[in-house]
């Protein structure tokens, strides 16, 4: 039924949110967060309304809330919040909290987040260069990917990082990294590697770090991108005889389909197919999960520990899983 009002395309209303229109309809399908119309030719249309309250629940869900705890707050209760996040951030937060030292204090890691938080693309690309001559590949991965990876999570999730400051560190993690993860550098015959998130996981520095280990190794490596629907990892991982398929879970901790999720993503994979997930939010959803073979990796080292057995052996025994990667 098309509601009365000016309406506008789900394009419209992701260039307007920030959010993609996957998100958007994952959302909507999960939490009910919005109920668009339908236009002449029965495609959803939004509303202004639609829009204010995505865009309410953008800036909660960037300032560290849980999508399934506000989608159903009303309109009013929603602006509430924000205007509430808004004035913390402005009025309460010292100055030595905006730029309190992350731990391990790293001087590589300090000064790539301090670039990260004045959103100095250049100082942050820099510092990488810097600490990829000083630690070498692997080292670079370990000493400081990894760390400022969870320092920025952190940072985000504690209000002193916005969500334009993950995503310039993101794009430029994934552009820095994609020299490693170089798939004509290795054999046709190396195994095949798939790096990405499910659906509603939006954070994709994980992934990027994962992806990036594996091709350091001699693994061919697909880098998916972030928040796919279990039908299109599988549909990738298939098509490309995958003989890995790495989840990274950060945040949300609490989305209550994700089991099924990873439960539906191994039904649909070859047998042979193996799945390892780590990251954050990884353990929270660990209960039931070692039955059907998802295993979990809490560092850098079980991760290449498990990659060598995995390219090395047709079909190692996996063992007890473990606590997940962060």
């Amino acid at each position: 039924m098309l509601t009365s009002g000016i309406q506008h395309t789900i394009s419209t209303v992701s260039q307007r949110t920030g959010l993609s229109q996957h998100v958007i309809r994952v959302w909507e399908k999960r939490y009910g967060t919005i109920r668009p119309g339908r236009s002449g030719g029965n495609q959803r249309v939004y509303s202004e309304s639609d829009i204010a309250r995505l865009q309410c629940l953008q800036k909660l869900t960037a300032q560290g809330f849980s999508i399934s705890k506000v989608a159903h707050l009303d309109d009013a209760t929603l602006g509430q919040m924000v205007t509430a996040e808004i004035d913390k951030t402005s009025t309460n937060i010292s100055p030595s909290q905006e730029v309190r030292p992350v731990a391990p204090t790293n001087d590589s890691v300090v000064q790539a987040l301090d670039a990260v938080r004045h959103m100095n693309l250049g100082a942050l690309e820099d510092c990488l260069e810097r600490a990829l001559l000083k630690y070498g590949q692997i080292g670079l991965l370990e000493r400081v990917i990894a760390p400022l990876a969870e320092a920025i999570g952190e940072e985000w999730r504690g209000g002193r990082l916005q969500v334009a400051h993950e995503h310039l560190a993101t794009s430029t993690l994934r552009t820095f990294l994609g020299r490693f993860v170089r798939p004509f550098t290795v054999h046709p015959s190396a195994p095949m590697l798939v790096a990405t998130t499910p659906a509603g996981q939006l954070h994709e520095l994980g992934a990027i770090l994962v992806a990036a280990t594996a091709s350091g190794m001699g693994w061919r490596v697909i880098y998916a991108g972030a928040s796919l629907p279990c039908e299109e990892i599988a549909r990738i991982a298939r098509s490309q005889s995958a003989r890995v398929v790495a989840l990274s879970l950060i945040h949300p901790e609490d989305d209550p389909l994700i089991p099924q999720e990873l439960k539906r993503i191994k039904r649909m994979l070859e047998p042979s197919t193996r799945i390892i997930m780590g990251g954050r939010a990884a353990s929270a959803y660990a209960n039931g999960l070692s039955e059907d073979g998802i295993v979990l990796i809490r560092t850098l080292d079980e991760l290449r520990s498990m990659l060598d057995s995995l390219r090395t052996k047709h079909d190692p025994d996996l063992g007890n899983p473990v606590p997940a990667l962060t």
